[in-house]
């Protein structure tokens, strides 16, 4: 299994902002990064895997003929 280190976490100043999570964060050598809220074409790269990925759960779902829902 190959273990890479976090580096970064970039959230869009929601629930991750507090000094808590930054002195957790911190402690582990990982670095906080804030975006714009509702602007998520800032992070187009992990916008499109999640949309590749709730595509590929649904086709999933349909071949086993469970609710989409």
């Amino acid at each position: 299994m190959l273990v890479c280190p976090l580096c970064y976490v970039c959230t869009d100043c929601g629930e991750l902002k507090s000094t808590q999570m930054a002195s957790w964060l911190a402690s582990r050598g990982t670095q906080q990064q804030f975006m714009a809220p509702y602007m998520s074409a800032h992070n187009g790269r992990v916008e499109r895997i999640h949309c590749t990925l709730r595509n590929k759960a649904r086709t999933m779902r349909l071949q086993a003929d469970l609710h989409v829902n």
